[in-house]
């Protein structure tokens, strides 16, 4: 059975992979974020005879959603998983408050990381979507290229910097769902494979991330 057009360090499938929800978490989280969930996580698991329902609830609920996840054959990106951050955020609050009523140089590290939760957020404005964190290094395109990083939402930047060149014609394979027609770019040949450089008519040439990772489709040409 098929599922999704994907990527995943290297590769296209669309079947999906078992461990692409776990890559996705690892590389599009704050690392504050992460690293104090895994904490809040590992102290309801010490205290497990201990912790109240809803503290166990709280744990549970995260990891059913991304095990269910994980035998899907539809890799589509973070947004399939978003319900799992709200508990995240909840385990991170533990983990803090544990930390403070501890020790006080263990709760200021705690506090720490909280605080970059909300200075890495601040850094990746106003590209959330694109976003990853450090541990994606700097080429994440190797690690993700579909919703993750490209969902064709720099057609208004790519809009702009037709019109400061001037531009008469523009060949472009673009991955997104927005009507090309009215993004105020010049004249298209809309094609679908990264392999389209040889049949441009133009010289400027735009090709979304996803497009260019894939390439496996051939050149199919749309005037528009």
């Amino acid at each position: 059975m098929l599922g999704h057009d994907s990527y995943l360090l290297g590769e296209y499938r669309n079947t999906g992979w078992w461990y692409f929800f776990p890559v996705v978490i690892a590389v599009k989280t704050p690392l504050g974020l992460l690293a104090l969930t895994l904490a809040g996580a590992a102290l309801v698991i010490g205290r497990i005879r201990k912790v109240t329902w809803q503290q166990l609830f709280t744990l549970l609920f995260p990891i059913m959603i991304l095990a269910v996840s994980m035998t899907s054959r539809i890799d589509a990106g973070v947004r399939h998983i978003l319900p799992i951050y709200p508990f995240a955020a909840v385990l991170a609050g533990v983990a803090v408050v544990e930390a403070v009523r501890w020790r006080r140089g263990v709760g200021l590290f705690a506090i720490g990381l909280a605080v970059t939760i909300f200075a890495e957020s601040w850094q990746a404005h106003p590209d959330y979507l694109s976003h990853f964190n450090a541990l994606a290094g700097k080429h994440p395109e190797t690690i993700l290229a579909e919703s993750d990083l490209d969902l064709g939402q720099d057609l208004h930047r790519l809009s702009l910097r037709m019109k400061e060149l001037h531009a008469d014609h523009l060949a472009i394979a673009y991955f997104g769902s927005a009507p090309l027609e009215r993004a105020g770019l010049p004249p298209l040949s809309c094609h679908r494979s990264r392999r389209f450089a040889a049949r441009l008519r133009s010289r400027q040439f735009a090709l979304s991330v996803f497009e260019q990772r894939q390439g496996r489709r051939p050149p199919v040409d749309q005037e528009i």
